[in-house]
């Protein structure tokens, strides 16, 4: 890690972060193992060591990350509550078809 977390973000250091954030979502359930895996890739992009710290400030500066984690929340919830719905059809239609 970089001692010095302030990066002066230029256009090339923005698009490598984009790049970086390529098929990782920084938010969600695993935002924090999809960061480092961010943190790596920019890394190899760029030849910056800098901390997890920098780069959750910057993408907060872009995003509201906390509106994209309710959002992924809610999202796994329906999913989930969905699947339950479906398995619940299913145990009902089995119990009234042994009948």
């Amino acid at each position: 890690m970089s001692d010095d977390d302030s990066i002066a973000w230029d256009a090339e250091l923005e698009v490598s972060l984009f790049q970086s954030l390529r098929g990782h979502k920084p938010v969600g359930f695993n935002k924090h193992f999809h960061m480092m895996c961010i943190q790596q890739r920019f890394f190899e992009l760029t030849n910056i060591n800098v901390s997890t710290a920098c780069l959750w400030n910057h993408i907060n500066s872009l995003w509201d990350t906390a509106i994209l984690d309710a959002a992924q929340g809610e999202r796994v919830m329906l999913l989930y509550n969905e699947r339950l719905f479906n398995e619940w059809d299913c145990i009902n239609e089995n119990y009234h078809t042994r009948r």
